[in-house]
């Protein structure tokens, strides 16, 4: 990303219209006071249905942007096949995927809805939201309830496991 010196802007992240278009992140100039669309980014399910962003959060530790956005979307284009799997980051130029391991098995595309995001010490992701799935924690496989953690040192899919884990009972949906 270009970096202008004393460039001042707001960068929107959720679901919205703008001009009558629908989008999941724009930029407003403070200078101007002007929207713009420029990085055309939006969040899919599948490639049928427009995607949903419910939380945000900056990582301000760093001197890049990145907006880590969470959600239900899988990609970033009605053709793409890079899985998001419902939790991405936004450099200032484009989404991409956070790690490997969080996404839904058999392409339940309505298994992982991730509500919730925060970035804990050492840049650490911590999401939370409705999902049942299997992580690789770099041993086997583990199970994962409604809230993981993003091993950002390690860069793997974690459950929460001090404490216990959140589970269904056994008459409730995971979703």
């Amino acid at each position: 990303m270009e970096c202008v010196e004393n460039y001042q802007a707001v960068i929107v992240v959720g679901n919205f219209t703008l001009n009558g278009q629908r989008y999941n992140i724009a930029e407003f100039d403070l200078k101007s006071s002007t929207w713009s669309t420029k990085f055309g980014a939006q969040l899919f399910v599948y490639g049928e249905n427009n995607g949903v962003i419910w939380d945000a959060a900056v990582n301000t530790s760093q001197q890049s942007l990145d907006v880590y956005a969470v959600g239900f979307f899988d990609t970033v284009t009605q053709s793409s096949q890079v899985q998001l799997c419902s939790v991405a980051s936004f450099d200032g130029i484009s989404f991409d995927k956070i790690g490997e391991g969080l996404c839904s098995r058999g392409g339940d595309s309505g298994a992982i809805v991730i509500k919730s995001v925060i970035i804990g010490n050492g840049n650490d992701l911590f999401v939370g939201g409705q999902f049942a799935t299997r992580v690789w924690d770099g041993h086997h496989f583990v199970y994962v309830y409604h809230v993981a953690l993003f091993d950002a040192k390690n860069s793997a899919w974690l459950p929460l496991t001090d404490g216990g884990e959140l589970k269904c009972s056994d008459n409730a949906d995971a979703r």
